[in-house]
């Protein structure tokens, strides 16, 4: 039997305007409802249930705008390295649902998210849940069932408000720590305009008396970080000054905390900005006393689809789509010609809720060429005019190509150096149908 939701997400279930767009390939039992950040219905709904989130591992929530599922992913691999069973939730997911839930280790199977999914439905369906709120609701309960000995959950959105953030409160046991990646601009409609304003519902996922790994941050949001962790009491390990990285010569490179350096080798995940997730996932692993051994095995083995995945030679996959994003692709493609130089071709297709104009302007100080398509099958895709007429304000070469396969072929004939971004649905989209 297939998942209920094994060909849904959540733009299946809502557009810009916050309305149903197209009916689903699979039953909705629950979750229906458009996106309404808040948690007065989860704690209802997991009240029914037998609040199982009171039974689960120690949990660490990773909060932040970029590098959560990265971060997740190093941690991940860590844990595991170190003999550990590891639940993870992340979303969204690329090509089947049940990506996003794992259990002690194994993608959960059908049967097993059909249970948690009917059980959710069978207490809940007056609840009026949102997507992920009843998705959510189901990974915990799944949680619950299956022994393990650590939870990685990531946000959804935001932090505050998310149906994640329901550790420590109303009874339930605090986080074992939070984790809060780089943050910057993003869902503007939902989390506020200002960076200030988003760092304010990241920095929500601290607890009262807890603690917080901090990746880097652009000033304004640290401080926003800070005085919230100070109001809660919490303790904090901030990168930059609690700890760093240096990179050697061959691409190892040394954690650095006050206390001890630890050599590790070149992470295995592409991209320089993967130092900084790896780094926090050190921080966390040395606060929970995992042996180095551990943390050379899980750097180094660490698997993470759509970041910056490498393809096939000079064909490079990536999921970014805000301008923090842009810049990681921006500074990856500059590494790359210092080494090599050759044309670098970017291939775009972003969502309309996207900021498209500063992620093109950012992108375009790398590219030679930039080659706009549309995400297959996704009503809501921004229109490729629309992102051509910006590359032509700022005058770089661009052009549309209306399907990825086409457009890659192009890339392909021209020898260029190639980079597929601006959407994880478009990155879904490729991996699906393995482009390369």
């Amino acid at each position: 039997m297939r998942p209920i939701y094994a060909e849904i997400s959540e733009k299946t279930i809502i557009n810009p305007d916050l309305t149903m767009v197209k009916t689903p390939k699979w039953p909705v039992p629950l979750g229906s409802k458009p996106i309404d950040l808040g948690l007065d219905r989860v704690f209802e709904a997991l009240f029914r249930l037998g609040n199982p989130h009171h039974r689960l591992p120690p949990v660490i929530h990773v909060a932040g705008t970029n590098g959560k599922g990265s971060t997740i992913a190093f941690l991940k691999a860590i844990l595991e390295a170190w003999g550990k069973k590891v639940h993870v939730y992340t979303s969204p997911h690329l090509v089947e649902f049940n990506e996003r839930i794992i259990l002690a280790g194994e993608i959960i199977s059908d049967e097993i998210l059909n249970d948690a999914l009917e059980e959710t439905r069978q207490k809940c369906e007056d609840i009026n849940l949102t997507f992920f709120e009843g998705t959510t609701i189901a990974a915990l309960w799944a949680f619950s069932k299956i022994p393990a000995d650590f939870v990685l959950l990531e946000v959804g959105m935001g932090g505050r408000l998310d149906a994640t953030n329901i550790m420590g409160l109303h009874g339930a046991p605090p986080p074992l720590m939070s984790i809060i990646t780089p943050v910057s601009i993003d869902h503007i409609e939902f989390l506020g305009e200002t960076l200030e304003k988003i760092a304010y519902e990241k920095a929500s996922i601290i607890k009262p008396d807890n603690f917080a790994i901090i990746s880097k941050q652009e000033g304004a949001a640290l401080k926003v970080i800070k005085r919230f962790a100070d109001e809660k009491n919490a303790r904090l390990k901030i990168f930059g000054r609690d700890f760093d990285y240096n990179i050697n010569e061959d691409m190892s490179f040394i954690f650095r905390n006050g206390e001890r350096d630890i050599t590790l080798p070149q992470p295995s995940l592409t991209g320089l900005h993967q130092y900084i997730n790896a780094s926090s996932a050190i921080a966390a692993s040395v606060e929970i006393n995992v042996p180095e051994s551990a943390m050379i095995k899980g750097i180094s083995s660490a698997t993470w689809p759509a970041r910056m995945q490498e393809l096939s030679p000079d064909v490079y996959l990536d999921g970014g789509h805000n301008v923090q994003a842009a810049a990681v692709i921006r500074d990856f493609i500059w590494d790359k010609n210092e080494k090599e130089k050759k044309k670098n071709i970017a291939i775009v297709g972003m969502l309309r809720t996207k900021d498209f104009k500063n992620f093109i302007i950012e992108l375009a100080k790398a590219f030679d060429e930039i080659i706009i398509t549309k995400i297959p099958d996704e009503e809501n895709c921004r229109e490729p005019l629309e992102i051509k007429q910006v590359c032509d304000g700022i005058d770089v070469p661009a052009r549309v190509i209306e399907s990825p396969e086409k457009a890659l072929k192009y890339a392909k004939s021209e020898g260029a150096r190639t980079v597929i971004c601006g959407s994880l649905y478009l990155a879904g989209y490729v991996l699906e149908h393995k482009l390369k």
